[in-house]
């Protein structure tokens, strides 16, 4: 009986022996046959992530966009190949949300800046930002979660696409970590315009003000002037448009600030400033459309409305097809 218990034994543990070594085998060749696909992704993944920071150093909108599109195309295919490796997709995510900011042609504190709230993304970019939530919320369901970057690329994606409301936008932003470890000055006021569209206004100035850099160019003044505007503060966003003016002689951006600033009293019924800069803005671009229908409103709130239909009933004959004129003078057409 002993014999037969000791042969047994040493049977199963012959067995267990050989397994192994089965196993051990079948690591060594699958590790030897398919080692070279395994590096390839991986360099392939790190010369994408460098094309990335090199993208976002390029000038030239031209050339950002175009390498961009390239970039944007080979990680299809990279994600594509590795469909459970979520750092694919984060690179995917990243890539589109750049090459939708690209086809705008604007950083995001000149698309706030020039068009207030919505921006106008346009449809050549929105389906790149839509590529981009997909991506990373993919990759943030492989890999349990996403790293601070990832979050900062997912809400800009989300506001551009207009996906996300405010709350959802500010709790996605919050992952991004401190203001003070945002890549760019862009990235900050990016962050501090979440926090004062989910109404945490005291939070969102306090980010502007530590990392926005809004006194040190015309462009940060603007910004900031924008989200006064945006945040209701009125006097605030009027004060800091009339500062402006004395900071520069540049006919493009004084007609930004006259046009900020029409529209800034137009909304709290202060009709006569309203026109004054709207006029002012018109001096200095006179075949600007856009300012010439805000003149006929401004009219027409006044009670001239002959003057008003005259202003109106110009734009049309420049511009037959423009349909808020058509729906201005529709009373009386």
């Amino acid at each position: 009986m002993y014999s037969y218990y000791k042969t047994r034994k040493r049977n199963n543990g012959m067995f267990r022996i050989l397994g192994l070594l089965v196993l051990a085998g079948a690591v060594v060749f699958l590790f030897a046959n398919f080692k070279q696909y395994i590096f390839f992704w991986r360099y392939t993944q790190n010369r994408i992530a460098r094309e990335i920071t090199e993208a976002m150093n390029i000038r030239s909108p031209e050339a950002r966009e175009k390498l961009l599109q390239n970039i944007a195309s080979n990680c299809e295919d990279l994600d594509g190949d590795n469909q459970l490796s979520h750092e694919a997709f984060f690179l995917a995510g990243e890539a589109n949300c750049l090459l939708g900011e690209a086809v705008m042609g604007r950083s995001f504190s000149e698309a706030l800046i020039h068009d207030g709230l919505p921006v106008l993304v346009g449809d050549a970019a929105r389906p790149h930002f839509i590529a981009a939530i997909r991506c990373i919320n993919k990759g943030r369901a492989l890999s349990g979660g996403m790293e601070p970057r990832q979050a900062l690329i997912l809400a800009k994606a989300g506001f551009y696409a207009g996906y996300y409301g405010g709350d959802t936008l500010r709790s996605i932003i919050e992952e991004a970590g401190p203001a003070s470890s945002l890549q760019s000055v862009d990235d900050a006021r990016f962050c501090a315009l979440m926090h004062i569209l989910a109404g945490k206004n005291e939070e969102g100035f306090d980010i502007l003000a530590g990392h926005g850099k809004t006194t040190d160019t015309l462009e940060g003044r603007l910004f900031q002037a924008s989200l006064y505007a945006i945040s209701k503060r009125f006097t605030n966003a009027i004060q800091s448009y009339q500062e402006i003016f004395q900071k520069t002689s540049d006919s493009a951006i004084l007609k930004l600030v006259h046009f900020n600033l029409g529209k800034l009293y137009y909304n709290q019924s202060l009709y006569n400033e309203s026109l004054a800069h709207f006029s002012s803005a018109l001096a200095i671009d006179e075949r600007d459309n856009e300012l010439k229908i805000w003149i006929g409103k401004n009219y027409s709130a006044l009670g001239n409305k002959a003057k008003a239909r005259a202003v109106w009933s110009e734009v049309l004959a420049i511009d037959s097809a423009n349909e808020e004129v058509k729906k201005l003078l529709a009373p009386t057409m």
